[in-house]
């Protein structure tokens, strides 16, 4: 017996993963390679989670009477329930169109021995569909990004001479992360995801648009 992850955007409504193991049994002969039965996590100070889980090494249903198990510890770093990955070459993920209100960026992101660029480009046409590649800001080129190496969980991208994201306070753009041999497990900010409808109002007569409940 494993553990799966359940989850939710908006704490009423759950879903589950693909029956892919979140804690998966360990090998022949460690002490949870036969069941492990989570029970409660702890979130540490630097945004870590401990998961503290009983486990035994017989299969589920033969623990033997008496038998209280094996008392265990796993360590997950801060947004550690997913990542994008890129290995072997560079990978490029980018957001659809988002509303910057201000401030800078954020991002989770482990790259030693590889390196993490941020660039910005403008927002989707009101089509939705690119029909040619996303132009990117003067000045915010993946080519300007200060690239990262190393392992954080609160990195703050910046351009040369100076630019940073708070100067665009106020305007819809696009957000793309270029990995090479590295992960991002989270990106935050002061920003609204634009649906459709929110950029065309944005664009006609500058209602600026606002966050909805869960996501």
């Amino acid at each position: 017996m494993d553990c799966e992850l359940a989850y939710s955007l908006n704490g009423w409504h759950f879903q589950r993963g693909l029956r892919t193991p979140f804690i998966p049994n360990g090998a022949p002969g460690s002490p949870d390679c036969g069941v492990v039965y989570p029970s409660s996590m702890v979130r540490r100070d630097d945004g870590s989670i401990f998961i503290y889980a009983s486990a035994c090494t017989l299969e589920h249903g033969h623990t033997p009477e008496g038998d209280t198990g094996t008392l265990i510890t796993y360590k997950m770093r801060k947004d550690g329930f997913t990542y994008v990955e890129s290995t072997g070459g560079n990978g490029v993920i980018g957001t659809r169109t988002i509303y910057w209100n201000e401030g800078e960026l954020s991002l989770n992101v482990q790259a030693q021995g590889g390196e993490v660029r941020v660039q910005v480009t403008d927002s989707l046409p009101r089509s939705g569909i690119f029909t040619t590649p996303p132009t990117a800001l003067e000045g915010y080129s993946f080519e300007d990004s200060i690239s990262f190496s190393g392992d954080d969980i609160n990195w703050t991208p910046t351009w040369r001479d100076g630019k940073t994201l708070d100067a665009l306070s106020g305007r819809s753009i696009r957000i793309e992360v270029q990995l090479n041999s590295s992960r991002l497990y989270a990106m935050r900010g002061d920003f609204v995801n634009m649906l459709g409808r929110q950029k065309n109002a944005f664009d006609n007569d500058g209602t600026v648009p606002h966050g909805r409940s869960g996501f």
